[in-house]
């Protein structure tokens, strides 16, 4: 058995979705990431700080005794609402008192969706390939049904960007890239990336921080956003650009544009310095 909590791979953003020979790709679940280990004792649940949580999810501690002892996965636990996730139905669940987990499991059952095994029958899967770990997760989960399920993989890149438009709908929140010959490494050495859904929006820069000659932080107000307020990070090749454009416009409002995450997670990135856009209040 391997050690419990086990530390779990993290994935940096990246935009658009990348592209390439040996990657495999998987939708990105909107829920709680948490770890899922049967032991001799029972069923064991994990927050991805390391955190146990099984008193808050009793109807996957049940699910997870149907797997063999000395098995770990890695998924999320995410709750299906009228066929879309719901977030704040699984931090509810996540954050209330224990006493009241068996009442919220009837109301507001969770599931958890198993994107990869690190450990079975007491042997550690970790330095197997993503594509190995992947059949034998499907082999494991299939006679146990749900609430426990592996999530969907593919090595088609058409089929995940299908996935990726027509999952959003869901609450799906965009898509995993996972080399699929590597093996399972903790935090950012994993190697996985994760898109996020983002649209593209023109902002107009109001005021800057940081160097003069190279600000490193912009305060925008988004158009067609009802005029929200946000603070930016502007990337290094930009900022002498951006500061070089309010230069011109003798330190006015410059046009510019960012990404901005369509998802809870609402992220904001600045794109571009505008010069061939003139909005409103400019």
């Amino acid at each position: 058995m391997i050690d419990l909590p086990p530390p779990l791979a993290l994935a940096r953003d990246t935009h658009p979705v990348p592209d390439g020979t040996g990657l495999a790709w998987e939708p990105k679940w909107d829920g709680w990431r948490a770890a899922l280990a049967r032991t001799e004792r029972g069923v064991a649940l994990f927050a991805r700080s390391g955190r146990p949580i099984g008193n808050s999810f009793p109807e996957l501690e049940a699910a997870g005794a149907a797997l063999p002892v000395g098995t770990v996965l890695d998924g999320e636990i995410v709750v299906w609402r009228g066929g879309q996730l719901d977030f704040a139905a699984v931090q509810r669940r996540g954050l209330t008192r224990a006493s009241r987990a068996p009442a919220l499991a009837r109301s507001a059952p969770a599931s958890y969706v198993a994107f990869d095994v690190l450990a079975t029958g007491g042997g550690d899967m970790r330095a197997r390939p993503w594509e190995e770990r992947h059949v034998l997760l499907e082999q494991l989960l299939a006679p146990v049904g749900p609430p426990l399920q592996a999530g969907l993989a593919t090595r088609d890149r058409t089929v995940a960007l299908g996935w990726y438009e027509d999952l959003a709908a869901a609450g799906v929140e965009g898509l995993m890239t996972k080399p699929a010959r590597a093996p399972y490494r903790a935090g950012l050495a994993s190697g996985w990336r994760k898109t996020r859904h983002a649209t593209l929006t023109d902002a107009l820069v109001l005021d800057v921080a940081g160097p003069r000659a190279a600000p490193t932080t912009a305060r925008v107000r988004l158009a067609g956003d009802g005029g929200r307020v946000v603070d930016v990070a502007v990337p290094p090749p930009l900022r002498r650009v951006l500061a070089a454009a309010r230069a011109q416009a003798g330190e006015g409002a410059v046009p510019v544009e960012l990404r901005v995450g369509t998802g809870r997670h609402g992220t904001v990135r600045f794109v571009r310095v505008r010069g061939d856009l003139t909005l409103p209040g400019g």
